[in-house]
């Protein structure tokens, strides 16, 4: 679907990840590779932790802050499909 509709893609990717993506890149990194892991491990902050190679705490403040970057609320402890849609294609598209 992400690849015979880039459109849509790209609308995925603005939706979720926009406001993310305009971060400078010393504050955007952290915060990609937690979002990756938390959608990865389905949204447990412990697990998040391990891959990300830092403290729980951590990646429940880096939640928040990518709530507030994306204005979408991470914390309710379910991942909604369309981030995990924006997520792929993100890679299928390309960082840019």
């Amino acid at each position: 679907m992400l690849v015979q509709s880039p459109e849509l893609a790209q609308q995925l990717v603005r939706t979720w990840l926009g406001s993310l993506l305009d971060l400078p890149d010393a504050e955007r990194a952290p915060l990609m590779d937690t979002l990756e892991a938390w959608v990865e491990t389905s949204g447990s902050a412990g697990r998040t932790a391990e891959l990300v190679h830092c403290h729980r705490n951590t990646v429940l403040n880096r939640l928040r802050r990518l709530s507030d970057a994306t204005g979408h609320d991470l914390t309710t402890g379910t991942t909604p499909v369309e981030l995990v849609l924006a997520l792929r294609a993100r890679r299928v598209l390309g960082p840019g």
